[in-house]
Order: structure tokens, then C-alpha cells, then sequence
């Protein structure tokens, strides 16, 4: 994500106060705008898209804030908008180790999702998985994986996940971690990579 032109107007003096400035700064990302204080503070409430601000806070790993604006569009009149955010509460919820609120609220996505056409709860319900596996509880995580299993367009996650049940599946003595090694698997020859997750070949 990058932005020139509300940054264009405006540098911070000696004082730290923000003053016009005559030529353009150069093109930043999301990231670094967000870093530069006091111009965060004010660019924030300038950055019209609050799911990409969402996804800046999660990648600088700015928790408390990635959730204060999750919970505030959680009611998001846009529908298919409200199912990202539900994924994005989700995901912060597991971030900040409140799993049993990413639980229900990965249900509360899919639940959403089932009446929205198009929409996409996977990312509530990989999350979901992380926080039962975090919970010890496997078998509600692993039905909870299932119901991905062949869906298009998030490989990248499942062999994560597929990973992160062969592991623990592995740690814990059951045979079920040979199948999660023969998903993980598939799935790098699919996507042409084989470093992924070496030990899938000797579990």
C-alpha cells in the first residue's frame, strides 16, 4: 500500500509540529506512515479504506489496535465487508491469545458468510483451528480444518495449517499426522515448492 499525495502538504519542524512543505515526500508504504509520529495520528483518520489500516496494524503487530478497529465495524452495513471482519476480529482475538472469543467469532463468520454470496469465512475458520489446537482441543480442530479441505485459492494457509496438525499430531503419537504429511505434501507439489515443511517426508 502506498500514498504520496496526503502526505504531499505537510513535514514536521524542529518542534514537531506539522508545517507545509513545498516539494512531495517521497512514496511510503502504510507501514511507514504509520510509524512516523505525530503524522500517524492524523493520517489514520485520513485512510478511508479501514480494512487496509487493519492489515497495516496486524503486520506491524499494533494488536490493540488492529482489535479497537475491528470491534468498531463488527456492525459494518456492508455485509460481505462485516465477513472480513469477522476474520480479522478472529485473527486478532488468536493474536492476542483470547481463544475462545476467536472461536465464536470464526462461528459468527461463517454463520454471516452462509447468507452473503461470494463471501469468505476461511481465514475465521483457520484461526478457529489455531485456537483449538492452543485449547488441546484436536478433534473439534481438525473437523473445524476439514471443511477446507479442496478449497480454492488459500493453499498457502492449509499447508500451514496442515503443517501446524502434522506437528502436533506427531508430538502427541497419532497415526492422523501421516495424513496431515501426505496434505502438506500434495499441496507443495501442487504449488511447485519444497521447502515448506522438509519433515513432512520422514513422519
Amino acid at each position: 500500500i502506498e500514498f504520496k499525495t496526503m502526505i504531499a502538504s505537510y513535514i514536521l519542524d524542529k518542534e514537531g509540529q506539522l508545517v507545509p512543505k513545498k516539494r512531495l515526500l517521497k512514496s511510503q508504504t502504510a507501514e511507514e506512515i504509520l510509524n512516523e509520529k505525530p503524522l500517524a495520528n492524523m493520517l489514520e483518520d485520513k485512510i478511508s479504506d479501514k480494512l487496509k489500516l487493519s492489515n497495516c496494524y496486524d503486520r506491524m503487530r499494533r494488536y490493540t489496535q488492529a482489535y479497537n478497529l475491528a470491534e468498531q465495524h463488527l456492525n459494518e452495513p456492508n455485509l460481505h465487508n462485516r465477513v472480513v471482519w469477522l476474520n480479522n476480529f478472529t485473527k486478532i482475538n488468536y493474536k492476542i491469545t483470547r481463544y475462545t472469543n476467536a472461536i465464536d467469532t470464526s462461528f459468527k463468520a461463517v454463520e454471516l458468510a452462509s447468507k452473503v454470496p461470494y463471501s469468505d469465512p476461511s481465514e475465521a475458520i483457520i484461526y478457529r483451528f489455531y485456537s483449538l489446537l492452543k485449547l488441546n482441543r484436536f478433534d473439534e480442530a481438525t473437523s473445524a480444518l476439514k471443511t477446507l479441505d479442496g478449497k480454492r485459492g488459500i493453499d498457502l494457509m492449509l499447508i500451514e495449517a496442515y503443517d501446524t496438525a502434522m506437528h502436533y499430531a506427531d508430538q502427541q503419537g497419532n497415526q492422523i499426522a501421516v495424513d496431515y504429511a501426505i496434505k502438506v505434501l500434495n499441496l507443495q507439489k501442487k504449488l511447485n515448492i519444497n521447502t515448506f515443511s522438509p519433515e513432512a517426508n520422514f513422519i
